[in-house]
């Protein structure tokens, strides 16, 4: 098993936790949750957690903005402006 966690919150990113970790255990101040080390690109689901995951928290306690034009726009060029099935 290898566990993705996060610990050391401040109160202001312990509410906010909460809500954004769903499907991670709390233990004290930790969230974590286990996945198979046979999980499919794991050290990539890593990689991109651990880059992602302060920002994603602050962002949800509305301590930074969230660059939704940006994410928005890099959804049209990564999609090529085709036709998506929601």
């Amino acid at each position: 098993m290898t566990w993705f966690a996060v610990g050391g919150l401040g109160p202001e990113l312990a509410g906010p936790a909460e809500r954004l970790l769903m499907g991670y255990e709390r233990h004290g101040d930790e969230w974590r949750r286990g996945y198979p080390v046979s999980t499919p690109q794991l050290d990539r689901c890593w990689e991109n957690f651990s880059a992602s995951a302060s920002a994603m928290l602050r962002q949800a306690a509305r301590l930074d903005p969230v660059p939704w034009r940006e994410a928005l726009r890099e959804l049209c060029d990564r999609t090529g402006g085709g036709r998506l099935g929601w």
